[in-house]
């Protein structure tokens, strides 16, 4: 029973390993034998097991003049990858000298490379040739990335500009431009206005860090509702690049919530913030007695797009800023 059970699983292992490796090589076997099982039959297990053994090949172990045989040929073969992976790494992969001839023959060396990266040298060999392995081992194909914005780049070369400095979102204004002004105006427009705001957010940065000092005092000093939000106005206005020194306060109020807010912005008239070129001062609403004014008759340029307003002014640095509020009613 137990000697069945082992002539059996002998079977099952030997006849696997010679149909994959050893096909070629049956002539070896007595005449008139056609499969290991006839083998077996015919001069017992032993001696089928020590006459297959001596035709397979179960590890790539090389020395002497065969090492040197399969290194040449594995230099010839990987050519300039010799150095990425190694003669010895591909020795240590393959499952035998037969798998090593078939990848030689049948694969390139990024071929390999890919295969070895996704199973072993023992799973591929149990796949049968090499290419039957490199080809199960294939991923999904991946499809080649089409840039949509291949042309709006080259325009751009040809503008002598170079389009990595350009974000997704400006190409796409270029390309959208074209029809009506041409590449070159479409490119060019875009360009000096990502250099505008460049410069302008370059200025903000260097104006912000000049008047952090001021900032800090001035948050302490202004400290609610709109007499505080005069002051963010004013600073919003001081450190923006590109921004007017005139400028409107978002939300129309009663006279009643302005006037406190004068006397209070007029109290700070003594006060410097900060220091050098960082320095606010001035802090003063013209007018007197009287600081809303309807700016659409008053006697000197009358506006007619404006209505009653009253004007809370500082000096930044050397610049005045003045921060309107507009007053309801508005005429």
């Amino acid at each position: 029973m137990h000697g069945h059970i082992g002539a059996e699983s002998t079977r099952r292992k030997v006849t696997v390993r010679a149909r994959a490796s050893v096909p070629a090589r049956a002539s070896m076997a007595p005449r008139g034998v056609r499969s290991i099982l006839d083998l077996q039959r015919t001069i017992g297990n032993a001696a089928t097991t020590a006459l297959v053994s001596g035709l397979l090949v179960q590890r790539m172990e090389l020395k002497g003049a065969k090492k040197a045989k399969y290194r040449n040929r594995y230099r010839t073969w990987a050519g300039k990858n010799d150095d990425d992976v190694g003669f010895d790494e591909f020795v240590a992969w393959c499952h035998n000298t037969s798998q090593a001839d078939d990848i030689f023959d049948n694969l390139k060396f990024d071929e390999w490379n890919t295969l070895r990266g996704r199973m072993t040298g023992e799973a591929a060999y149990e796949l049968g040739t090499a290419r039957e392995a490199h080809r199960a081992s294939a991923g999904p194909k991946i499809e080649k990335q089409v840039d949509p914005y291949a042309v709006v780049k080259a325009k751009i070369k040809a503008e002598k500009l170079d389009p990595s400095k350009f974000t997704t979102e400006e190409l796409a204004t270029i390309e959208a431009g074209k029809a009506e002004n041409g590449w070159s105006a479409a490119i060019q427009g875009v360009w000096q206005q990502k250099t505008q705001k460049e410069q302008s957010d370059k200025l903000a940065a260097q104006r912000k860090q000049r008047y952090q000092q001021a900032k800090t005092a001035g948050d302490l000093l202004f400290t609610g509702g709109l007499l505080r939000d005069v002051w963010l106005v004013a600073y919003s206005v001081a450190t923006a690049g590109d921004a007017s020194p005139n400028t409107t306060v978002a939300q129309a109020r009663p006279d009643a919530a302005i006037l406190p807010v004068v006397g209070q912005w007029r109290a700070a008239q003594g006060t410097t913030l900060g220091t050098g070129q960082g320095q606010v001062s001035n802090f003063h609403v013209p007018g007197g007695a009287a600081p809303i004014e309807d700016k659409s008759t008053r006697p000197v340029n009358p506006d007619p797009t404006r209505g009653r307003q009253a004007d809370f002014i500082s000096t930044w640095g050397n610049t005045d800023i003045n921060v309107h509020v507009d007053a309801l009613p508005q005429h």
